[in-house]
């Protein structure tokens, strides 16, 4: 029955996916795909321990795990991402093998909790077929304990090195000061710090949307764990967005919202409309440098992921133009998880660089697809150029653009040809993990000078004294 429910569940899958899984049709061939996902559904900033219950509860009054950690909703939510994935770029489109090949696939994540799960439930969905062991080296795929046999378990297992066909894909970690993708994190860039805290809080626009959610939706009666009034909701910008972020958490989480009446007339899709249409809206500013020039947050944060993005790109196309199959680590697809930051920000760029009269909104799991194609020819010995390749951009499932691959590349080229991660440490005014490790160690050698010379000192003083001691008993 079990089996039966699951060979359903994934038919299911492939009929909803179907539309969006499609083969590319026979005069183009991917190549490449790059991705960005938002995190899952997810546990609000604002709870409150309780050791009684040993759980978390929020501004409504609901229990968490703990703060910012992926729900099952979200789990559930990156396994389908992954399984849409494996029908776009296995099944139908042939870029990746069935089966985990280290070569083919590079992940990258934030240090969080619920993005380094996000991205491992991604990957299951990804690779749907487990790894299995050789017969003769089962016996082999035991711990050193000579006192327990796992026979059970290894029956239980089969052939499959893990249970329920898991494949563990290694994830990478961003390190903070080394990918500006993570300028949303102030201690990244303290620069930031008064546009995030100062500026955006400040701006009439969010003034006046904070005045009228609030009382449209008559937020304050949703509150129960603090006692607060509808004026300091309105004129507080973290406790409003508290607020905001607990009730698209729990709405995700839980189905009491789901016939809730906002102010007894208004429905929790009615707020998320306003939420999602206001937030399209807006984009990132500006703020001024040591030189008082104008920097745009969007373009210094994404510097680094268009170089790499360029890089690997430039690799695939060097590897196909010359039909070169020696073995080489250069990445048909990679995935990076982060946040609804890195994704927006990105879109902002792409608007800017290519006149994109489209925004967005990052609900959980929404992603940003960068595929590379190539126009294939029908001549038998055809010699493939740069000019031949073509980028398509899609954001969740709509293709936003396509563009030849030499304007992509020399558009954003042109984008950033002024500036280099350089201007960027500058005006962040961050230092990187080897240049702390660096100071470190500069510190620790100017202990060690110090205390030796000391020791010296105090060395030479003791043979001064016993002299001197010597002299005065003869």
């Amino acid at each position: 029955m079990k089996k039966f429910l699951y060979l359903f569940l994934i038919f299911l899958l492939q009929f909803n996916f179907y539309l969006f899984s499609y083969k590319d049709s026979d005069n183009l061939s991917i190549k490449f795909a790059f991705t960005i996902s938002r995190t899952g559904a997810h546990s609000p900033e604002n709870v409150k321990y309780d050791p009684k219950t040993q759980l978390y509860t929020d501004l409504l009054n609901v229990n968490w795990n703990g703060p910012l950690e992926l729900t099952e909703v979200g789990k559930r939510q990156n396994l389908l991402l992954g399984y849409r994935h494996h029908l776009r770029y296995i099944k139908n489109n042939f870029l990746l093998n069935a089966t985990y090949d280290p070569k083919e696939i590079l992940v990258y994540s934030s240090d969080t909790n619920r993005t380094i799960q996000s991205s491992y439930a991604q990957m299951h969905g990804l690779y749907l077929e487990g790894q299995k062991l050789k017969p003769e080296v089962i016996k082999n795929a035991v711990p050193p304990l000579n006192s327990f046999y796992f026979s059970k378990e290894n029956e239980e297992l089969g052939d499959s090195a893990l249970p329920n066909d898991i494949v563990l894909v290694p994830v990478h970690l961003f390190y903070e000061n080394d990918h500006t993708f993570l300028l949303e994190k102030t201690e990244n860039c303290p620069k930031l710090k008064n546009y995030y805290y100062e500026i955006i809080p400040n701006l009439d626009s969010t003034k006046e949307f904070m005045k009228n959610i609030t009382t449209k939706y008559k937020l304050v009666n949703l509150i129960k764990r603090i006692s607060i009034t509808e004026e300091e909701i309105m004129n507080n910008y973290n406790l409003f967005n508290d607020i905001i972020e607990t009730i698209i958490s729990n709405y995700y989480q839980s189905d009491f919202l789901e016939n809730y009446k906002f102010n007894e007339e208004y429905s929790i899709y009615e707020l998320l409309d306003d939420i999602n249409n206001y937030l399209k809206s807006k984009s990132f500013g500006s703020v001024k440098n040591k030189y008082e020039e104008e920097v745009e947050i969007a373009k210094y944060a994404n510097l680094v992921t268009f170089n790499k993005l360029l890089n690997w790109m430039n690799k695939i196309i060097e590897k196909d133009i010359n039909n070169n199959t020696n073995f080489s680590y250069d990445p048909k697809f990679v995935a990076y998880f982060s946040h609804d930051f890195s994704i927006y920000s990105f879109h902002v760029c792409l608007k800017k660089i290519f006149n994109i009269d489209q925004n967005i909104y990052t609900n959980f799991t929404s992603f940003i697809n960068i595929e590379l194609y190539r126009n294939n020819s029908s001549e038998k010995d055809y010699n493939y150029t740069e000019n031949d390749y073509l980028v398509k951009y899609i954001f969740d499932e709509n293709e936003i653009f396509n563009t030849s691959y030499k304007n992509f590349k020399d558009s954003i080229e042109k984008y950033y040809e002024n500036l280099d991660e350089y201007n960027i440490k500058i005006f962040c005014e961050y230092e990187t993990d080897d240049e702390k490790l660096k100071k470190k160690f500069n510190y620790y050698i100017l202990i060690t000078v110090i205390l030796t010379i000391i020791f010296i000192g105090l060395f030479m003083q003791a043979i001064h004294l016993y002299i001197n001691k010597g002299l005065s008993l003869e």
